[in-house]
């Protein structure tokens, strides 16, 4: 008994060393300054669509209201074989654009190469776009007016890719609000190290020449977590990466509002995340090792594992708390205390759902 609680003190103990050393990073050291806004180039936004009836329109026109010079915007939409009234919603949108922005949708019926799914249809858009920069969103995100100057600012010559931070947009889902927030920053802070990460497919930047040096979705392996995979393949042609994590280029998502849809989602994030750099799996697997730790500790000393609670607790809500004023994102106190307990009993339930053998369902497609 006396070793496990030894194990299980040193594990509080990096757990929380960890929590530290990520504030540093995300708070004190981060490398990325900001640039002058001196480059508008021409850019092409992707979005992949697949039964998005509910929130394609809204995607559309917070395209229409961003900052930024309308005639150096064009918008590719790919209907991925969509149910719904996805299709004709983008049909009307587009009868009704008095912009100088193209919006323009392809019915995505044909395979290229590898690619499936999300990945075929960016697959398609990629070779259709004009521009020397693909901006990527999904149909469901509302995109910052300043979302696409300040990421297309952000790259270098050696830059191939970049990803922004994307939040909920309301406050329906306590622990997918705080999830997507704390876990995009531990993103940002391993980032902040130099150690590749990955890309957030629905708020991500590319250059032209940099994807297609991959050969494109068609020639990458298909993964169900098609950024990730595009992401790698990028860094493998020698091209940098980039995480931002500031307000100009922060974008809105909704939260999934089905449970069943919700560990799907989280099992794909870990599927990829399988794949990952060594110090990222280890981060990733002590920060999901933590609900069972913690009742052991408070199983074999429960002021010990009080204490290990709050002290990660307390750490983790400065966190957030900073991270909210920093990003003019609402929080509430209490949110956060029944976001941490929401915390411990999802993850449990998702590492048993991880290890059934049950199919990935996502967007009415088994994977």
């Amino acid at each position: 008994m006396s070793i496990l609680l030894n194990i299980l003190l040193l594990y509080a103990a990096v757990l929380i060393g960890l929590q530290v050393l990520f504030f540093v990073s995300v708070f004190v050291m981060d490398p990325v300054k900001k640039t002058p806004l001196v480059h508008q180039p021409h850019i092409s936004i992707l979005i992949a669509a697949r039964n998005e009836e509910q929130n394609i329109w809204n995607c559309l026109q917070s395209i229409i209201e961003m900052d930024y010079p309308h005639h150096k915007i064009e918008v590719l939409i790919g209907n991925d074989n969509s149910t719904d009234n996805t299709e004709k919603i983008v049909q009307q949108f587009i009868a009704q654009n008095t912009t100088k922005i193209p919006f323009i949708i392809y019915n995505i019926t044909k395979q290229l190469g590898e690619a499936k799914a999300k990945a075929n249809v960016l697959a398609h858009l990629a070779h259709q776009a004009k521009a020397d920069f693909f901006l990527v969103t999904d149909a469901d995100i509302t995109v910052n007016k300043n979302w696409a100057k300040y990421i297309v600012n952000s790259f270098t010559e050696k830059t191939g890719i970049i990803s922004g931070t994307t939040v909920m947009k309301n406050d329906r889902s306590v622990l997918q609000k705080y999830d997507w927030l704390y876990f995009s920053s531990l993103l940002k802070a391993i980032s902040n190290f130099g150690i590749p990460v990955t890309a957030v497919g629905n708020n991500m930047a590319v250059k032209r020449d940099a994807y297609f040096a991959t050969g494109g979705y068609e020639a990458i392996e298909f993964s169900i977590t098609e950024d990730l995979a595009l992401y790698k393949a990028i860094r493998k042609q020698g091209y940098k990466s980039l995480n931002l994590l500031d307000r100009e280029t922060l974008n809105f998502t909704q939260a999934t509002d089905k449970i069943p849809i919700l560990f799907s989602q989280r099992k794909r994030w870990l599927v990829g995340a399988a794949s990952l750099g060594l110090f990222t799996k280890i981060t990733l697997f002590y920060y999901g090792i933590y609900p069972l730790c913690l009742i052991l500790l408070s199983i074999i000393n429960w002021k010990l594992g009080l204490l290990f609670f709050c002290i990660k607790y307390i750490i983790q809500s400065i966190h957030i708390i900073v991270l909210s004023r920093y990003l003019k994102q609402s929080y509430s106190y209490i949110q956060i205390l029944v976001y941490e307990y929401i915390q411990i009993i999802f993850n449990l339930a998702l590492a048993i759902y991880y290890i059934l053998p049950i199919k990935y369902v996502w967007k009415e497609r088994e994977y």
